[in-house]
């Protein structure tokens, strides 16, 4: 994950990452969230609760 991000940034100059994941998946929200990536909105997505996530490269831990 952490090089996955930093080429993102560093290689493919991306200022913003955004991701999508479902309520439910809390590792994956802890993994996510352990690398910087902040909560910015809600939705829902055929009756699945949705939380939308972004990482602005400023913030990369």
């Amino acid at each position: 994950m952490k090089s996955g991000v930093a080429y993102a940034f560093d290689f493919l100059k991306i200022k913003k990452l955004k991701l999508e994941v479902f309520e439910e998946n809390l590792r994956a929200q802890s993994l996510y969230k352990k690398y910087g990536f902040k909560e910015v909105s809600k939705k829902s997505v055929d009756e699945r609760k949705v939380i939308c996530m972004e990482l602005v490269k400023d913030v990369v831990k």
